[in-house]
């Protein structure tokens, strides 16, 4: 209905295939079946190497919202966001300087 030219779902049960075909999936992915490779891989086989648009992950699992953002394009252009560096040591400075205005991301060297 929105114009998406893929609508990709992942699940290890392949029973809900099925169901994300009334949805209007056009592909999916059971990680069971492709054990050599991680799920942002498939994903951007699928995708010819570029990744998707918007991806959700549902499972709270933190590997997987990982692999969600792997398999995610890269828009953001980061280097335009961070604005301070400081040292590990100084991180009691990094607190200060999220409260000044002009701060939006602070590179922290470990």
């Amino acid at each position: 209905m929105q114009g998406a030219s893929k609508i990709i779902a992942v699940d290890i049960n392949g029973k809900k295939a099925a169901k994300g075909n009334v949805f209007g999936m056009t592909d999916f992915i059971n990680p069971k079946e492709h054990p050599d490779k991680s799920v942002s891989e498939l994903v951007r086989e699928i995708t010819h190497g570029l990744g998707v648009d918007y991806c959700f992950e549902c499972t709270g699992v933190p590997s997987l919202l990982n692999e969600a953002l792997e398999a995610s394009k890269f828009e953001i252009q980061l280097d335009e966001l961070l604005t301070h560096e400081i040292q590990l040591d100084n991180i009691q400075e990094a607190f200060e300087i999220l409260k000044k205005p002009d701060c939006l991301k602070i590179l922290i060297n470990f």
